[in-house]
């Protein structure tokens, strides 16, 4: 373990140490490691222990164990007992995600407390692998197949990480290590249990049998490539994207020239950012929309949304619109928090670009003033192009417009009838004939 600690520079001589003892044969493995260490080093120890009261009076026994095992090495030890299924019933999480969180919790909380430089848990090699071989099932992605890190910059660091349970063992039975058992660790109703006990066996007996030793070795791989990658998105962070209270822009022109690789973290990046749960799926559709044409959006899940704009790509959270009606008569606009509107006399025009800002109708099919409204449940019209009415909803469905976004687009009526739905299409009974003879150009300008 001592040359594991210089190797990764875990530890200064002289430092405080608060050690996470459960009563298991890792932890009590650490802890008599560390006190073997203890006058070398000149390591000022604590034990922290948690008792989640999962297992009845197994639970207060693990706890009496520990504290006996502190007093024993002259280590002060301190408790935390937490009700932990009630909170996790209470939570509606599951009871490891609860106990993990109560675990570390205490853990910083009584290292701040005591001034201490570092935290010690007894994650091994194989804790290691099994993590690994759980985010690979998951598709974390580069981040997960790093597996646990040796140590994190909160001040955690695993000394035994690069130990095997057989090694850990053999140091027990050597050193006459007591150590408390946890029936619940044979069960394999938890998912570690079973990639340990079934999984992992299995693949060793049959494709590899050093494979926690190989996956220790790649988990290495993928941290190393998992730090370089952050630079280089690190690097690019201010080239391609900037951040607001609103949200995150990507600049396209910038974003357009990195490989598809280094695009994805990008928005990864910007996902964690913002406080978005990253997706593969919603990731590559937000790639995608470089191929785009400005105005699509993205549900990004969570009340998020990405935006496919002229020159950028806006993810952001989708905005919560209140109901609204306004009116606007030729040359008498309307402006709102979120757009402005105006409808003028406009002479024909001898050809037409397409502006998603702007449409020109004809004058005599509609009825001034116009309304402008929020969409509404049962809204339908006569998409241009087509002869035959549609739901306003199928028509955002089709349009991949988000919930979030649909009710932020105004919604242009003649009377009763839907003449634009503005940004995104014309109502065929509206538009411009050989016929026509007068006609009103509508413009709309969007805010955010």
């Amino acid at each position: 373990m001592e040359q594991f600690i210089r190797l990764h520079g875990l530890l200064s001589p002289g430092s405080h140490l608060v050690l996470g003892i459960s009563g298991g044969l890792d932890s009590m493995a650490m802890l008599d490691a560390f006190c073997l260490l203890r006058e070398q080093w000149q390591l000022r120890l604590s034990v922290a222990h948690v008792n989640f009261r999962l297992r009845g009076k197994a639970s207060d026994a693990d706890e009496r164990f520990v504290i006996r095992a502190a007093e024993k090495h002259d280590l002060p030890v301190y408790v935390r007992r937490a009700d932990t299924g009630t909170i996790a019933a209470a939570r509606k999480e599951s009871v490891q995600s609860v106990a993990r969180e109560l675990r570390y919790s205490f853990f910083s909380a009584l290292a701040l407390d005591l001034g201490a430089d570092k935290i010690a848990v007894a994650h091994n090699a194989v804790d290691n692998a099994e993590t690994m071989l759980f985010n690979f099932c998951r598709g974390a992605g580069i981040q997960g197949l790093k597996g646990i890190s040796v140590s994190t910059v909160h001040g955690i660091i695993r000394p035994l990480q690069f130990a095997t349970r057989s090694e850990i063992e053999y140091f027990a039975k050597a050193g006459r290590i007591r150590h408390r058992e946890d029936a619940s660790n044979a069960t394999e109703k938890y998912t570690r249990n079973f990639l340990r006990h079934t999984i992992i066996p299995a693949l060793e007996q049959r494709i590899n049998p050093s494979l926690v030793n190989t996956l220790n070795n790649e988990s290495a791989i993928f941290a190393s490539c998992s730090d370089y990658l952050d630079g280089v998105v690190k690097k690019l962070e201010n080239v391609c994207f900037s951040l607001s209270d609103t949200g995150c822009t990507l600049a396209l022109k910038q974003f357009r020239t990195q490989h598809v690789f280094i695009q994805q973290m990008l928005v990864k990046h910007c996902f964690l950012l913002l406080g978005i749960e990253p997706n593969f799926v919603h990731i590559e559709e937000i790639v995608r929309l470089l191929r785009r044409q400005p105005g699509k959006t993205i549900d990004c899940g969570n009340g998020y949304y990405a935006l496919r704009a002229a020159s950028t790509i806006e993810i952001g959270k989708a905005a919560q619109s209140l109901p609204y009606v306004v009116t606007a008569d030729c040359g008498i606009g309307v402006k709102t928090d979120e757009f402005a509107f105006s409808i003028r006399k406009h002479a024909l025009p001898k050809s037409f670009r397409h502006d998603p800002h702007r449409e020109y109708i004809d004058a005599a099919r509609v009825t001034l003033p116009l309304t402008i409204r929020t969409w509404q449940p049962g809204d339908s019209f006569v998409p241009l192009g087509m002869k035959t009415r549609k739901k306003l909803s199928d028509f955002f469905v089709d349009q991949k417009i988000s919930r979030g976004i649909k009710g932020t687009i105004p919604v242009v009526l003649s009377g009763s009838e839907i003449v634009w739905v503005a940004g995104l299409r014309l109502d065929d009974r509206f538009k411009i004939t050989e016929h026509t003879t007068s006609v009103y150009k509508l413009s709309i300008k969007f805010f955010t």
